[in-house]
Formats: structure tokens, C-alpha cells, sequence
């Protein structure tokens, strides 16, 4: 998977959630993504990584070859539903 992001947007998440975009591609890289849902009648998935010991959230939509992520955050509920 190939990533793209918005540097300011990556750079907030980081300052309001503690995590970049790079940071959590990383993760995805290394191995940690847990799951991909994908909701009904929308052009976003969520990818839900392990990162830091939470269960994140990780919003990307296909822009051609890329995948872009839009947002993250980290989720209590998918940490409950994947038992992390």
C-alpha cells in the first residue's frame, strides 16, 4: 500500500491525539493492521491498527494508486471489539 496525507493535517493529529500519519503507516508497514472495515454507501475505510498499545482508527480513501488517509484517532470500541 502506498500512503499520501495533507503534512498540516498529519501535524495536528499529532498534537491533539498523539500520532502522525507517517507514524501510524508505519505501523500499518510493520505489520499491526488488525482489521479494514468498510461502511455501507461511502467512499471512506477504516483501517484499524495496533499502535501504541490502543486500537486506532486510521480513515483513508483510494485516490488511483495512492491510498490517502484523511484522519485517525484512537477508539475505545475497537480496542473492545479486537481485544487489544
Amino acid at each position: 500500500m502506498e500512503f499520501e496525507w495533507d503534512d498540516k493535517k498529519s501535524a495536528l493529529v499529532k498534537a491533539t491525539r498523539g500520532a502522525s500519519f507517517e507514524e501510524l503507516e508505519s505501523a500499518i508497514a510493520a505489520g499491526d493492521l488488525i482489521a479494514t472495515e468498510i461502511p455501507p454507501h461511502s467512499p471512506q475505510r477504516f483501517l484499524v491498527v495496533r499502535f501504541k498499545g490502543e486500537a486506532w482508527v486510521v480513515v483513508v480513501e483510494d485516490r488511483g494508486e495512492k491510498i490517502r488517509i484523511v484522519t485517525a484517532y484512537a477508539s475505545r470500541k475497537m480496542r473492545k471489539k479486537y481485544g487489544i
